[in-house]
């Protein structure tokens, strides 16, 4: 995949058996659905925008699951209030009916962690730029206003890299301990582009020159984005006549348990006594979670939160997904999604019910379940 083009572009063109597979399980799925949920599905997969792709092929994911235990459903069900706004689908399922709403959160929301169009650009020129001898490492300073002339930056690394001395610089690199590298800093405007250039263990033409990539770094805090993208899902539709699922698409490579209940229930906390300062901190929560207030439990309308960890069509075989029951709400989970991996209370925590990963889901028929 080049760094330019698009999920979609890249899927489009791509003849890796992975990507045929792939194409063929979005394509099997939108070919099932009414013609315009097919239309705004596809798209939405066909934009840049990699939010977008990642939105419509999660909704495609929950389609097919929930088809694939044996439910019928309605897109965009009607509401009994005067809401104008409609939930994802309507489940009916072994006698129960629910709704279920699809949304995708960037948990890793700064602006550090997002790639530059522009930079990714002039990366994508370096890339192409071919060496047998040599990878490089790239690092950036200053954010890019328009494309810069990226032939001239390309001309002065090929300079560059002609003029190094593979063997002196294998050896310069393998005998030190600091595994000094030679560089170049090459002035773009404001900015800068620093490349520095690491021996190839096996000379290789058509590789990627980039080896290793622009790394920022930044503090994170993944709980805080989560939780907004399920509160402003959980507040849309008013009160429901039907138990409410919000199945959350967790864009992040960094998402543990911590934060899932960090965001669901509140941020973890210790408290001290000071008239006992040998006294060991007693373990709690702050009551500022989708389902917590200091004035007691709020959203109970919100009957679970289906999280699922970085899902892409790619990573249906790895992504960890929990459907996380709410301890108060007015209306329980359907009990014909306890086939997938949940946690529900039972006493003061919320035990793991292990279920089904996605794959077994979507390659076993509604009898094998």
């Amino acid at each position: 995949m080049t760094r330019t083009e698009s999920d979609f572009e890249h899927l489009n063109r791509s003849a890796r058996p992975e990507s045929i597979a792939v194409r063929e399980h979005l394509n099997y799925w939108l070919d099932q659905m009414p013609d315009d949920v097919q239309n705004d599905l596809s798209s939405r997969l066909k934009t840049k925008n990699r939010i977008d792709f990642s939105s419509a092929s999660f909704e495609i994911l929950l389609y097919a699951l929930m088809k694939q235990i044996g439910a019928e459903i309605t897109f965009h069900p009607k509401l009994p209030s005067s809401k104008t706004d409609r939930p994802d689908f309507e489940i009916q399922l072994k006698g129960e009916c629910f709704y279920l709403e699809a949304t995708t959160a960037q948990v890793c929301n700064s602006s550090n962690f997002k790639p530059d169009p522009i930079w990714e650009e002039v990366f994508q020129k370096i890339d192409e730029i071919n060496s047998e001898e040599f990878f490089v490492s790239v690092e950036t300073k200053g954010t890019l206003k328009t494309t810069p002339k990226i032939s001239l930056i390309s001309k002065k690394i090929k300079v560059w890299l002609d003029s190094l001395d593979y063997e002196k610089v294998a050896y310069e690199y393998h005998a030190s301990k600091s595994k000094i590298q030679p560089d170049i800093t090459i002035k773009i405007d404001d900015c800068s582009l620093t490349l520095k250039a690491f021996p190839r263990s096996i000379k290789t033409s058509g590789k990627r020159l980039i080896g290793i990539g622009d790394i920022k770094t930044d503090w994170i805090d993944e709980h805080t984005p989560l939780k907004n993208t399920i509160l402003k899902k959980a507040r849309k539709y008013g009160k429901l006549d039907k138990p409410f699922i919000i199945a959350v698409n967790a864009i992040s490579a960094f998402l543990e348990l911590d934060e899932k209940m960090n965001a669901l229930f509140g941020d973890e906390c210790y408290t001290f006594r000071r008239d006992l300062p040998e006294m060991e901190p007693i373990p709690g929560r702050k009551m500022n979670g989708v389902w917590t207030t200091p004035k007691g439990p709020r959203y109970t309308r919100l009957s679970g939160c289906w999280i699922f960890n970085n899902y892409s069509p790619w990573n249906i075989k790895t992504c960890k997904n929990t459907l996380f029951h709410n301890p108060w709400g007015n209306l329980p989970v359907s009990t014909s999604l306890n086939i997938f991996t949940h946690r529900k209370p039972v006493g003061s925590e919320m035990k793991l019910f292990e279920g089904f990963c996605l794959e077994d889901i979507l390659i076993k028929t509604t009898k094998q379940l």
